[in-house]
């Protein structure tokens, strides 16, 4: 008798960021449910400003080559995506329902669950934008908070607090396009400061109360959870590529030239770089070579950072959240790994600061054990936690098949 050996469910994140698209497969692990790494892709986006398409052919040509070479890393063809989502475009709402129990002695049904859930997203939006994710903070089982799970729980009232993720919804349709057009299915959107905590964040911290600040190239996404669940998120116009443009423009030099400079030595605090110290450009058009000191471009760093962080402090100062974060800020994305980031948002912030790395990861643990794959890791253990429920079309969870369902009509 032959036995089939049944073959590990293969899982796909797809990052596409503003400088890069990353691409990272990956399996849940049989012996302890942690996340295998089987591939890993990256290539650089020139279609993307400030986490939106501008070029969609530039887009779809990035896409195809950073899957291509996850691919052929993991040996594995690939069909299905969770693809992270950010962008100025991006906004959040808290919102909250209440419903009567129809049978109060059998307990909570999952179709009651599902109607609190759905009454509790309906809010009043602008005109184009929509919900692409409901994520539900606590239910409230009469007087009893903090309830993960109403089902099957006895009481008379069921409440639900939920965090909304509102989108652009051409701004999504775009990005949902250009992964269509590289030959992929879209199996749901996430916000990638999401997927991000997914992969750095441990629940302790995420009970004390935690920021996770993600500076990407184009954008810096926030995200504070406290109590185990998140509370609030934005996404703030501006990251690492502020620094590129202002190094080319300032020293005539190409935008990859600028973006090489500022990560080989570069620097969050000028007074830690010898002010004596020069170092060697070379110009855009006649190719001659131009010394520019070091110290500046840390002084340069150190601004435009300091801007970013402050914006993200002012952020969480206006919606009283600065003295819930108890266990710090994690930093992660891109821009974390500049020398001396974590002595400024220590200043910025006035609390601890650590750079949030993947964690709990197998197979090719080393290659992305850096913050700049920390939403591609996060996007594959969201598809592991979620995929089977995607896939089931069951109830109200299934928030994007329906986005999908109604701009799409597919």
């Amino acid at each position: 008798m032959i036995t089939r050996v049944k073959r590990p469910e293969i899982y796909t994140g797809l990052d596409v960021g503003t400088t890069k698209i990353c691409c990272i497969i990956g399996t849940r692990d049989d012996e302890d449910g942690s996340v295998r790494i089987l591939g890993v892709g990256t290539h650089p986006s020139q279609g993307m400003r400030n986490g939106m398409v501008s070029d969609i052919e530039k887009t779809v040509a990035a896409i195809r080559e950073a899957v291509n070479r996850a691919r052929a890393m993991a040996s594995t063809e690939v069909h299905n995506v969770f693809v992270g989502i950010a962008g100025e475009h991006i906004s959040c709402e808290n919102s909250q329902a209440e419903i009567s129990v129809a049978n109060p002695e059998r307990g909570v049904s999952v179709a009651e669950r599902d109607r609190v859930l759905e009454m509790a997203r309906r809010i009043k939006l602008p005109p184009g934008r929509e919900p692409i994710q409901i994520i539900p903070q606590e239910f409230v089982c009469d007087e009893q908070r903090g309830v993960k799970d109403p089902v099957d729980v006895r009481c008379q009232r069921l409440g639900v607090r939920v965090h909304i993720i509102v989108a652009a919804i051409a701004a999504a349709q775009n990005i949902i396009h250009c992964v269509n057009q590289a030959g992929l299915k879209t199996c749901d959107i996430v916000l990638q400061s999401l997927a991000s905590a997914m992969a750095v964040l441990d629940d302790e911290v995420k009970d004390l109360g935690c920021a996770l600040i993600d500076i990407g190239g184009g954008t810096t996404d926030i995200s504070v959870f406290r109590n185990g669940s998140i509370q609030f998120s934005a996404v703030i116009p501006a990251g690492g590529d502020v620094i590129t443009r202002i190094v080319a423009d300032g020293l005539s030099i190409s935008r990859f030239d600028a973006e090489n400079v500022k990560k080989r030595f570069g620097a969050a605090i000028a007074d830690r770089v010898d002010s004596e110290e020069t170092i060697e450009v070379v110009a855009a058009l006649k190719r001659n070579r131009i010394p520019f000191r070091r110290h500046d471009l840390a002084a340069i760093i150190e601004h435009e950072m300091q801007q970013i962080l402050s914006k993200a402090r002012d952020l969480l100062a206006a919606q009283g959240l600065l003295e819930q974060i108890r266990a710090g800020v994690v930093l992660t994305g891109g821009a974390s790994l500049t020398d001396g980031i974590e002595e400024l948002a220590e200043r910025v912030f006035g609390t601890a600061v650590a750079i949030g790395i993947p964690r709990g990861i197998k197979g090719m643990s080393s290659p992305i054990a850096s913050p700049i794959y920390a939403t591609g890791a996060g996007l594959v253990e969201y598809a592991i936690l979620h995929g089977q429920e995607l896939s089931a079309k069951r109830g109200a969870f299934d928030w994007f098949q329906g986005f999908f369902n109604r701009f799409f009509g597919r």
